[in-house]
């Protein structure tokens, strides 16, 4: 299991404490890898729920800066040295296909370590109608826009139509990924899990509250498993991501890693592969202190989860 760590590329952290800065923090704790989320503009008139509070509110105010992620990720990559980076979640379809195909493997070629591309369908029906794509229509195009996306991965991709995208024929893109490049598909209602189930590597779930815990996340796994086996009979589990916040409440450190311990190994026991955990950086003097104890508790998850061997008498 990798562990993870959510960059906060929205409000005041990346201009008062510098992405670079964040980035070395992460490195120097010894974490597996940085995520970053996916917004491009806001509407405070929008009356879309926030799926993941329970009072529906975003936890950004309309006016609050929110970094493009693949312009935001380009830029760690030159400070990232071999850990993992990823998109925890886009949303691919407020870009074209071709232009987010091209975006990720060029990452593949500049950051030293793995690339994971996540995606989901989005939650804010103004941000969708900002670029022109009906709302009610964009869980078919999310699918569209990966089944393309995967084509042009290959350099060369098959001409035709895909939903409401086209490829032209004989058009090449290059660079590609060196190796594939997974395909985490997120969303927790039971049309996304079956979607990532459909078209996904793996499912990308996210929590956004510390107390949900594993608890809420167990039964979306196990539906999301058995969606697998019924689209792909025969073909081993994939991957499952999870993404959510650090308990910003919890002030002694004791506290916190018991806390952690007891939370990644619980993930370690139901097969998650990857956790990304999201930190906001407000008190930047302190992140140090708390990722080394993220990766302390990570580590003694992590031991848990080996196979113990039995001594043998001689």
């Amino acid at each position: 299991m990798r562990v993870t760590i959510g960059l906060p590329i929205w409000g005041d952290p990346p201009a008062q404490v510098g992405i670079d800065a964040m980035v070395a923090d992460c490195r120097e704790a010894g974490m597996d890898g940085i995520f970053v989320g996916d917004h491009l503009a806001f509407s405070p008139a929008d009356p879309s729920k926030y799926p993941y509070s329970d009072s529906g509110q975003f936890f950004l105010a309309p006016e609050d800066a929110w970094y493009e992620c693949f312009v935001t990720l380009g830029y760690v990559a030159a400070y990232a040295g071999s850990m993992e980076l990823g998109l925890g979640v886009c949303l691919p379809v407020l870009r074209p296909p071709l232009l987010v195909a091209k975006q990720v493997a060029t990452l593949a070629h500049l950051a030293k370590g793995d690339v994971t591309l996540g995606v989901g369908a989005g939650w804010m029906q103004a941000e969708f109608e900002a670029v022109g794509v009906p709302w009610k229509q964009r869980g078919r195009r999310l699918e569209d826009s990966v089944a393309v996306i995967r084509q042009y991965w290959t350099g060369a991709p098959s001409a035709g139509r895909y939903g409401d995208y086209v490829i032209p024929e004989d058009m090449v893109s290059y660079p590609i990924p060196s190796k594939p490049l997974p395909v985490l598909v997120g969303g927790s209602s039971a049309i996304a899990v079956d979607r990532a189930a459909r078209i996904g590597d793996g499912w990308f779930g996210a929590l956004g509250q510390w107390e949900d815990g594993d608890a809420l996340l167990a039964p979306t796994i196990a539906k999301f498993r058995a969606a697998w086996t019924r689209h792909r009979p025969g073909v081993p589990d994939p991957p499952v991501a999870v993404v959510q916040p650090v308990p910003s409440a919890v002030t002694r450190d004791e506290d916190f890693a018991r806390l952690m311990t007891a939370r990644l190994t619980a993930y370690c026991q139901m097969g998650v592969a990857k956790v990304v955990l999201n930190l906001s950086w407000r008190r930047p003097e302190r992140v140090p202190a708390v990722l080394e104890v993220i990766r302390a508790a990570a580590d003694r998850a992590l031991d848990a989860a080996l196979p113990q061997s039995t001594p043998t008498g001689g």
